[in-house]
């Protein structure tokens, strides 16, 4: 008798214990889903990036999948732009997309000279010109794995001697895939900008750059 009790209380713990393996499996399945969200992008791709018209081929690998797509600042209809403007793009709560606009007439001095402000918003962006890749085209341009930025020099007797557009964007991971997208972004993001800007292009020797610095 003692033998069989034993017997059905062992079966009776081992059952017990597969129940709960199942749910703790099931409860971390859960979570494990929960917590990296959609798959999917679940939010429609906007028709221009912060505001500039650029080939929406070009920019739309820039947006991570999510469900909720916010712009919080953006270029759109801007004629002025100068200094210290600013787009700034989420999905889910999180900053995927950003760029500002300088009158730094070079590309280290504005990524080292960018303000505590902005540092908190992006992070420290820690790039160094040596180790970036030029871009050809009509504007001064480099790219590195998750930023771009692009440059000219204004034509003298305007507010700004030159105009600077640095492009930022958290999602793509690889980062050869990363400088090819940023490349290929950068040139025309940069003519949308600088049409929607104080800055008409033109030799200036108080700016950094020159009209024919470009590579292309």
């Amino acid at each position: 008798m003692s033998l069989q009790v034993s017997a059905a209380r062992l079966r009776l713990l081992l059952g017990g214990a597969l129940v709960l393996a199942l749910l703790a499996a099931g409860i971390t399945v859960f979570l494990t889903r929960g917590s990296d969200g959609p798959a999917e992008r679940e939010y429609a791709v906007p028709d221009t990036l912060c505001g500039l018209d650029v080939p929406r081929e070009l920019y739309e690998p820039l947006f991570p999948p999510g469900r909720d797509l916010r712009i919080e600042q953006s270029y759109e209809g801007s004629t002025g732009l100068a200094t210290l403007d600013q787009c700034r793009i989420t999905v889910d709560g999180e900053l995927v997309i950003w760029s500002d606009t300088s009158g730094r007439d070079g590309f280290q001095a504005f990524i080292d000279g960018r303000s505590a402000a902005l540092v908190r918003e992006t992070g420290e962006l820690g790039y160094e010109v040596p180790e970036g890749t030029p871009v050809s085209g009509e504007f001064e341009a480099m790219a590195w794995p998750g930023f771009a930025i692009a440059g000219t020099s204004c034509e003298p007797g305007q507010i700004i001697h030159s105009f600077t557009v640095g492009l930022g964007a958290s999602h793509l991971a690889d980062d050869a895939e990363s400088v090819e997208t940023f490349a290929a972004l950068i040139q025309p993001f940069m003519a949308a900008a600088v049409d929607a800007s104080v800055c008409s292009p033109g030799d200036n020797p108080a700016s950094g750059y020159a009209p024919d610095r470009g590579t292309g």
